[in-house]
């Protein structure tokens, strides 16, 4: 599997090619192929649905065992993630599996953001003795038990590919990579139509 530095360099050397006379950076083609990633990812996962396929390759995540925390304020524990996960997904899809890292196949239940104003004061019952979690930006907020500084969760997620370092394999399955490639081109050939302001680009 290709890393996001060498799908890069590929698009910089292909958009050279194809546009005569112009130059990209590096980094303007890994942001294209990072982009052109999240894309591929998106209409893969939704082309799936509508076929009533639930299943992502496994190309296409990340795994974390994350320490938890305590939000004194709110007296709740949470994890924070590493990373960003794939935006515009349904139902928080980006956050794909989360559970104790000591069972991961004891899965956690996805909650709504409005479950604790619900049942608040009820965290021992709520759940009938599972365990659930709620997505909040960065942080995957945890409850149904009582927890102290050594839980830890195991969560695998779908990144958002521009968070990721260039030295990070492409979260994507190698037969997409053709198709991330044409992407990124065609994602340049558009950006590098609109003029440059060069007082705000610091050109």
């Amino acid at each position: 599997m290709a890393t996001i530095y060498r799908i890069g360099e590929q698009v910089q050397k292909l958009y050279g090619q194809k546009v005569v006379g112009s130059k990209i950076t590096r980094q303007e083609a890994i942001l294209a192929a990072s982009q052109a990633t999240n894309k591929i990812l998106r209409d893969l996962i939704y082309a799936n649905k509508t076929q009533g396929i639930e299943t992502i390759p496994y190309q296409c995540f990340r795994e974390y065992v994350l320490p938890i925390k305590q939000d004194t304020f709110r007296n709740k524990w949470y994890a924070k993630l590493p990373i960003r996960t794939l935006e515009s997904l349904l139902n928080n899809m980006g956050i794909y599996h989360v559970a104790p890292a000591t069972d991961i196949d004891e899965l956690m239940i996805p909650l709504d953001a409005g479950f604790n104003s619900m049942f608040k004061g009820l965290d021992s019952y709520q759940l009938e003795g599972k365990l659930g979690y709620i997505p909040e930006k960065d942080r995957v907020y945890i409850q149904g038990a009582e927890f102290d500084e050594n839980f830890e969760i195991f969560v695998r997620l779908i990144p958002d590919a521009t968070s990721l370092e260039p030295e990070d394999d492409l979260p994507a399955p190698v037969d997409l990579e053709v198709n991330i490639i044409q992407i990124a081109l065609q994602l340049l050939a558009t950006q590098m139509q609109v003029p440059r302001d060069n007082q705000n680009d610091g050109v």
